[in-house]
Order: C-alpha cells, then structure tokens, then sequence
C-alpha cells in the first residue's frame, strides 16, 4: 500500500487529528474536574498509509489498584476509504460496552461539528465507566 499523495486525504487527516485531539483534551479536564482521578492521558495516533486516526483515553487511579488502569480504550476511531470518512466512538470495559456513534458520509458532506455532539455523550458514559471502580 502506497502513502497518499492526495493533498485533499493529507488536509482531512490533519484536520480531523486536530479535532480529535481537542476532544481528548477536554475530554481529560471534565474527569478531572468532576472525579479526580490522578492519571489521565490522552493521544491521538495517526497512520497516513492506512488512513486511520484514533484517540486513546487512559485513565489511572492510583488509590484504587496500585497504579492500574480503569480503563484504556481507544475511543474514537476515524478510517478514510475512497471519498468516504467512517467515524466510530465506543468506550469499554469492566462495567460493559457503549457504542456511542457510528457515523460516516463523503469528504464534502461530513460534519465536522460531530466532535462537538460526541463529546456530551462521551463524557456522561466514562463517567459512569469511572462511576462503577470508584
């Protein structure tokens, strides 16, 4: 498989990188501010050949089990095929499986405001995530 070449794909990707990883970010200062826990990381990981982009949320509590996490998940999933951009958002873990939103539409087409509407519904299911070790 050949890297892209494509300026329009390289332009998205980064976009959609930029995105997501805002959403970590303030995805990491509402648990923090409403739980508490000591460890928070997020990354947003890129592969260009592939054309996928993903947000991994950790979160660690060291009171709890030495330093082990609650959960890590790679929460937000971006896979571009053709024209079209798949957007898919899932947390897991003990507690169970959410499968928050499936979404996908064309380059011109796709809302980039989803990120915003994904990130209530995010945050209200880790918290119950979180809700169930603490």
């Amino acid at each position: 498989m050949l890297i892209t070449t494509n300026k329009k794909e390289l332009e998205i990707l980064s976009l959609l990188s930029s995105k997501i990883n805002h959403l970590g970010i303030i995805l990491q200062s509402k648990i923090f501010e409403h739980i508490g826990l000591n460890w928070l990381y997020s990354n947003v990981n890129t592969n260009v050949i592939k054309k996928l982009i993903w947000l991994r949320l950790e979160l660690i509590d060291q009171n709890i089990r030495q330093n082990s996490s609650i959960f890590e998940n790679d929460i937000v999933n971006i896979k571009i095929e053709d024209d079209i951009i798949f957007l898919t958002c899932s947390v897991y873990s003990n507690y169970g499986i959410d499968n928050i939103i499936n979404y996908h539409d064309k380059f011109d087409d796709f809302n980039m405001n989803i990120f915003d509407d994904i990130f209530p519904m995010l945050s209200s299911c880790i918290n119950e995530h979180i809700n169930c070790y603490i």
